[in-house]
């Protein structure tokens, strides 16, 4: 397919993640809203790990679902990476997904959110996974923590920690074994296939 038309195709894919839920709610009763908005609108956060958001028409997206995911990574990409630790603030709650202005950015930013049940404790569970209360460096182990701040991959890190150095991979392939999981990550503009063993990095090599 021409690239042009493979893209266009993609970003309506992307429109159709978004709009899913038009005819719901993000959060069911004006209760939930209230408890949510309460802990979480125009509250300081920081990223959890490094966002490689998608490019939709003005705005960043950030995909929690893994939807967008199936659509097309590499030809969506934005050429952008939030850093870990940037400061981010949700500023308002859509009914298909949360916006938020992250630090350093004009763009604003749609958080697509998985959570369909409709309750305040699901949302901050889900958003606990891209949102952490402190500068999140200081939670990964020592040994690792260089690398991390580096943005260097290396041996033992665990999928938490990659997270944080690399982002979240364009595909992710499990190979389920007799004792042990394999799974091989694939990271499209660092042209790198990542393998792990049991959750942890064991080897990588490029595309």
């Amino acid at each position: 397919m021409h690239r042009y038309g493979r893209w266009a195709l993609t970003v309506v894919g992307i429109v159709c993640v978004i709009t899913a839920c038009r005819f719901g709610s993000i959060l069911r009763t004006g209760g939930h809203e209230q408890t949510f908005r309460e802990q979480y609108v125009e509250k300081p956060f920081y990223t959890a790990f490094v966002v490689r958001p998608y490019k939709l028409e003005k705005d960043f997206v950030i995909d929690l679902t893994g939807r967008v995911a199936e659509i097309d990574y590499e030809t969506v990409r934005a050429n952008v990476r939030v850093p870990l630790g940037s400061p981010i603030t949700i500023t308002a709650i859509e009914p298909e997904y949360l916006r938020a202005r992250i630090e350093g950015f004009q763009e604003a930013f749609r958080i697509v959110v998985a959570t369909r049940m409709g309750t305040a404790e699901a949302l901050q569970q889900e958003l606990g996974a891209l949102l952490a209360p402190a500068s999140p460096l200081a939670t990964v182990r020592e040994a690792m923590r260089p690398f991390v701040a580096r943005g260097e991959l290396t041996r033992g890190m665990s999928r938490r920690e990659v997270h944080m150095t690399w982002g979240v991979p364009d595909k992710a392939n499990a190979m389920p074994g007799a004792t042990s999981v394999v799974e091989e990550w694939i990271y499209f503009d660092k042209g790198m296939h990542v393998f792990l063993k049991n959750g942890f990095v064991t080897n990588w090599h490029r595309m």
